[in-house]
């Protein structure tokens, strides 16, 4: 009992068989084979017909299939459309597909079916009708992991063919560095051709040298030499074309399944034999019998030249396949007469391979390419550039001989095609820098370098290279890498942002006074101030010593490290801290929580005051206390600057797509001898204290 299930079909039309489809480039696509047409060595095939049409019945429901020409990237290949219902699928590659996709429409289900088995290929009635009208049905056999596709045979008495001949047609498919490539072997009069078919243009030389010709292309395999040697190829001689039934069994050998119109190829014949002449030129005669829009294609024409040959004509054609498409055929009984006279009037020139009345292709061609060089407007750089079109694909020899040309110029023309490509304009090759950063590093890299927490802008001061302001670093750069590394772990390593510090543009510097008003007013000059304060009125050495190191010591904490203990999240805010001195919602008044720490380091502010006191006349104190609202008053502008510089960068955090900020944070650039100088310096007026 049979595994699979039976379907009840009937076969609406069966359809075409196309040479072009069924026999050409795309014929992989164009055959299926069955498990039971599969023998031990071979693999018969039933070809897939052009507008092939089956009804079958599923679940009491008639569906009609339709086959159609699509293609892919395979080529030309089989289409199918199913109808059920005024319900039409889609133009699917895959009959399984069509088939289940109205299945799916009008019951709901996923129910899957096999496409071959219900388009009628594995019913005896219908595969024999898809069988009928072939001369010779291809099959396959295995060679290795090769599928070696035969597509028809021709016998002729060569051993070295293994007495293949015209007709024989041999095809499979091998894949090379990821190209598909389709080989096609076929036998024509003196010669045995292989066609390669490639998406690219790419060197195919020394592969498959394992194989050996005759194996590759199945001359070797038992089956098809049992097809070669049991074929008979009818023929006849001069005498025997009246005879109407043997020319007719000729005619059908050579051209069923290879004639796409209609012809009365007897009449061919018959004013051949009643002519005065024995010689015709084979393609003048052949488009008589054809309507003036046909164009006969090569393997048509391949048939008509096998079949002269089948009864009894011989071709005699003086000149080479390359010089003219035209060919002389004789009926004569003694062809070697015709072809030695042909040949005598070709070499004294009364015999020309190309008519008058035939386009000379040739000639127009290097007419039409003279007169573009004439014409050229562009000077000898668009003459090279014109040139080089063909500069390599023609010796030196036959340009200078059509269109009259130096071999300097021909040699440059090559060069430029090989600059420039062919026809390609001159042009300045580009100056291309690369990045070794992407994108996204070298903007963590500017925002972290624009970023005021670590660096503050010059006034007046430009890098001499890149004229873009000067950048001071807060930091030392050992310690601002430390800070990107930590900020951005994944991003420029140490050596290549060491590398981008380099040059006058990022300065590291222990003083920056002169860059903020307010820092060099309440800052620096303060700690200036205090200093000569102490060494004026405390008079013991080592005391005075010892407070002066200190007030250095406060100096570079307020300026370097006063900023790292307040902590604001990326996003602007900030939270109570337990360390009185650290809690900037205490410092802006909106802290309700307990501060039951402070800091040590801040702490010495205010310590560093109550020592002085200690060791200075009464009558000194005012002075002091001024000095010591001033530092207070730095210390609010640092705590400020803090929070503010974070409050910009949360604002940039906000942007989107579709929101834009504008910055107006300019600084006039002043000249450098006043930088320094205060409104009073400026303006002449003396402080008078």
């Amino acid at each position: 009992m049979s595994k699979h299930k039976k379907y009840s079909i009937t076969l609406v039309s069966p359809g075409v068989i196309t040479e072009n489809l069924h026999f050409g480039t795309s014929c992989h696509n164009w055959w299926i084979f069955r498990p039971s047409a599969k023998t031990e060595n071979l693999t018969l095939l039933y070809p897939i017909r052009l507008h092939m049409k089956t009804l079958v019945n599923l679940n009491e429901r008639d569906f009609i299939i339709e086959v159609f020409e699509t293609t892919s990237e395979y080529g030309s290949m089989p289409g199918y459309i199913c109808k059920c219902d005024g319900i039409q699928s889609e133009l699917y590659q895959t009959l399984t597909v069509a088939i289940c996709s109205v299945y799916k429409r009008i019951f709901g289900t996923e129910t899957k079916f096999s496409g071959p088995a219900v388009m009628g290929f594995d019913t005896p009635t219908i595969s024999n009708v898809l069988l009928q009208d072939l001369q010779f049905r291809p099959y396959f056999f295995s060679l290795d992991k090769l599928r070696i596709w035969i597509m028809s045979v021709g016998k002729s008495n060569k051993s070295e063919w293994n007495l293949a001949g015209i007709g024989y047609k041999a095809t499979f498919i091998y894949t090379f560095r990821k190209q598909r490539c389709i080989f096609v072997q076929e036998f024509e009069e003196d010669e045995c051709t292989l066609t390669i078919y490639t998406g690219e243009n790419i060197k195919l030389f020394g592969i498959l040298q394992q194989y050996n010709g005759k194996l590759l292309f199945g001359l070797e395999e038992p089956q098809t030499q049992h097809f070669i040697q049991i074929l008979h190829i009818p023929s006849c001689t001069l005498n025997d074309w009246n005879d109407g039934d043997l020319m007719e069994s000729i005619f059908a050998y050579h051209f069923k399944c290879r004639i796409s119109t209609c012809i009365n190829w007897q009449e061919f014949f018959n004013q051949w034999l009643i002519g005065l002449s024995t010689i015709i030129e084979l393609k003048t005669q052949l488009k008589k019998l054809y309507p003036s829009n046909h164009e006969i294609n090569a393997r048509e024409f391949r048939a008509w030249k096998a079949m002269l040959r089948n009864v009894g004509c011989e071709e005699i054609t003086p000149f080479e396949k390359d010089q003219s498409q035209v060919e002389f055929w004789s009926r004569s009984l003694t062809p070697e007469i015709d072809k030695t006279n042909l040949e005598i009037l070709y070499r004294q020139g009364f015999l020309i391979p190309i008519p008058s009345y035939l386009k000379n292709d040739t000639k127009i061609f290097w007419n039409s390419f003279r007169e573009s060089l004439d014409v050229n407007k562009c000077g000898l750089e668009g003459r090279t550039q014109i040139l080089s079109i063909i500069g390599g694909s023609f010796t030196y020899d036959e340009i200078k001989k059509n269109l009259e040309v130096s071999n300097d110029a021909i040699r440059y023309a090559r060069k430029h095609a090989h600059l420039y490509g062919v026809g390609g304009k001159a042009f300045k090759k580009p100056i291309i820098t690369h990045e070794n950063f992407s994108e996204e590093t070298q903007q963590q890299l500017q925002a972290f370098l624009l970023d005021k927490a670590h660096v503050v802008m010059s006034s007046y001061k430009t890098d001499p290279v890149t004229n873009e302001p000067v950048h001071y670093l807060k930091h030392t750069k050992e310690t601002l890498w430390k800070k990107y590394h930590e900020q951005y772990s994944d991003g420029m390593q140490r050596t290549s942002f060491f590398t981008r510090l380099q040059g006058k543009k990022y300065i590291y510097r222990e003083d920056l006074g002169g860059l903020c008003q307010t820092c060099q007013k309440y800052g620096y000059e303060i700690f200036s101030d205090l200093s000569k304060y102490i060494e004026k009125h405390v008079n013991q050495s080592l005391i005075q010593k010892r407070l002066l190191i200190i007030v250095d010591n406060l100096k570079r904490f307020l300026k370097r490290d006063y900023e790292n203990h307040f902590h604001v999240t990326k996003s602007g805010m900030t939270f109570h801290n337990p360390y009185i001195n650290h809690c900037l919602l205490y410092a802006f008044g909106n802290c309700t929580e307990n501060h039951n720490q402070t800091c040590n380091e801040c702490q010495e502010l205010f310590s560093l005051f109550e020592n002085i006191r200690s060791y200075i006349d009464s009558t000194n104190y005012e002075e002091l206390e001024d000095l010591k609202n001033h530092l207070l008053y730095y210390l609010a502008h640092q705590t400020r600057k803090v929070y503010l510089n974070a409050q910009f960068n949360a604002n940039l955090l906000e942007l989107d797509e579709k929101t834009a900020l504008i910055l107006v944070d300019y600084k006039m650039k002043i000249l450098l001898k006043t930088a320094r100088e205060t409104k009073n310096d400026c303006y002449g007026i003396q402080e008078t204290k």
